[in-house]
């Protein structure tokens, strides 16, 4: 299981995947908007293209903009 950490909120979900994965395809199993958010592991950030597999640990940030 992957383990994720959405923050603003600190909620935590485990999703099951096989093999490694897209970071976009965590994101959209996850219901989030894959231009919305950052995803890190380990404090290294993440692109939508980088893999992530069982037992990785993520945190995903929303982007927040303004002026």
């Amino acid at each position: 299981m992957v383990k994720v950490r959405v923050i603003p909120g600190n909620e935590e979900k485990e999703i099951k995947v096989k093999g490694k994965v897209k970071v976009v395809d965590v994101l959209i199993k996850l219901g989030l908007d894959p231009q919305g958010y950052i995803v890190t592991r380990k404090s290294e950030i993440l692109t939508e293209e980088d893999l992530v597999s069982d037992d990785d640990e993520l945190e995903v940030y929303r982007v927040v903009s303004g002026g």
